[in-house]
């Protein structure tokens, strides 16, 4: 049962009842508390729970095909699937990368091809790579060029 004003979801089922509260980790299953690795959540007026820990705390056997990303949730004889969607990755118009600071990007990589002008290497290249990559250049001595 859903409660808009509380912003909780209440399931039972025999004896056990389930208390959910929007973006909490923590729950209460018959009035004891509990703390899960992610809260429900409300997202485009649908709910979502962590399926697996409201399955098992009401008795249904769970099992996770990692192949297909697909999890069985089995209960009283009846099986539900369950396939996860692969999240559509959107970067705001905000953090996307202008053709300028691409183009500046694209002769940063060009020049780590030939490293021996350049004297500070990490203090060169801080502003545009991050250290992990900065170190593999300076350990590979550059970066091999290819030609497209």
């Amino acid at each position: 049962m859903w409660n808009k004003e509380l912003k909780n979801i209440t399931m039972t089922k025999g004896e056990t009842t389930i208390l959910l509260t929007i973006n909490s980790k923590k729950i209460l299953v018959n009035q004891e508390a509990v703390s899960l690795d992610v809260p429900a959540e409300l997202n485009d007026n649908t709910t979502y729970v962590p399926a697996r820990f409201i399955s098992q705390t009401l008795g249904a056997d769970v099992q996770w095909n990692q192949q297909t990303s697909q999890a069985t949730i089995t209960l009283d004889g009846k099986q539900l699937q369950v396939t996860m969607a692969k999240p559509k990755v959107q970067v705001p118009n905000t953090k996307r990368i202008t053709a300028k600071q691409q183009q500046i990007f694209v002769d940063k990589l060009n020049e780590a091809t030939n490293l021996s002008s350049i004297k500070q290497i990490r203090t060169y290249f801080s502003a545009y790579f991050t250290d992990r990559f900065i170190n593999q250049i300076i350990q590979d001595k550059g970066l091999e060029s290819r030609s497209c």
